[in-house]
């Protein structure tokens, strides 16, 4: 008896948590409605900055035709996990920098909410948004003749370097979040860090002539496996080099996918010790 009652409160305390995941992500995206002006720059903001890209900065008669929407996707590609990039980065940070300055971690203590329903709901938020703005660089591509090639059994893989791509960077907005406490400065690291990483890592990997390291930690970065992850998977490409992308080659085995899952790993369990250990238990804001 005790065993069917340990089970029912086990089984209530997971659809508790669930739908109180589901109530934050659903506050923490409709609370971006007060901010329609800040949230349209972070999703334009890269779909503008790649058409002015190839309009102004890829030199196509160099190219051979073949190539051209290869070309657009992948510049695409690269500018959409930027902007998902950015837009966690901000949203998370600021958000959270909110919460603490109306001390609402408080409160949610107080009233019992689960830390990882909040967790999960600020980071589901994240997630969303940040596909709505790879969504929309790709929907801007295809206007513009960018191609897509992509097969059934390489969804699953996208998904996975799509995740992979925004963990570690929500990890840094709750760092940058905690240890700034301030809104201004907040938002003004992310940015800087988005910018920061997105160009010094050869424009997330797309572009390794402008990679000053070695090429070979292209396929190692968060930011620039993750991107040619998602570009062996979803643009057809037969010469990489050809197409500016190689060297290194790019990744197209498990070994890739592997590494990648291992930093969303390393980011879930970071996540589990600052969202949930230190920013309840720890009584940040406070």
């Amino acid at each position: 008896m005790r065993t069917v009652t340990r089970k029912r409160s086990t089984a209530g305390r997971i659809l508790r948590t669930v739908r109180q995941s589901v109530a934050f992500l659903y506050r923490y995206v409709r609370v971006l409605r007060y901010r329609p002006v800040g949230l349209l720059w972070m999703l334009g903001f890269p779909a503008a900055f790649y058409l002015i890209t190839i309009a102004t900065f890829i030199d196509f008669s160099a190219i051979p035709a073949s190539y051209h929407g290869a070309v657009r996707a992948t510049t695409a590609l690269s500018y959409g996990i930027f902007g998902a990039v950015l837009v966690s980065l901000t949203t998370v940070s600021g958000g959270l920098v909110s919460d603490l300055e109306a001390d609402r971690t408080g409160v949610y203590r107080s009233i019992g909410v689960s830390p990882a329903a909040d967790l999960a709901g600020r980071v589901g938020s994240a997630l969303c948004i940040a596909a709505v703005s790879v969504l929309v660089v790709i929907g801007v591509s295809l206007l513009t003749g960018a191609t897509y090639t992509i097969s059934v059994t390489a969804v699953p893989i996208v998904v996975v370097a799509f995740i992979g791509s925004v963990l570690p960077w929500i990890v840094i907005a709750y760092v940058v979040a905690i240890s700034t406490k301030s809104k201004r400065y907040a938002t003004l690291i992310a940015v800087s860090l988005a910018l920061v990483s997105y160009f010094a890592t050869g424009f997330n990997g797309t572009v390794p002539a402008t990679f000053t390291a070695d090429p070979a930690w292209l396929n190692v970065l968060p930011n620039t496996l993750s991107t040619r992850i998602l570009i062996a998977n979803t643009v057809a490409i037969s010469d990489a080099a050809g197409a500016g992308l190689a060297p290194p080659a790019l990744p197209t085995d498990w070994t890739a996918v592997g590494i990648l899952v291992g930093y969303a790993s390393v980011a879930v369990g970071i996540l589990h010790a600052i969202g949930i250990k230190r920013l309840y238990n720890g009584r940040i804001g406070e």
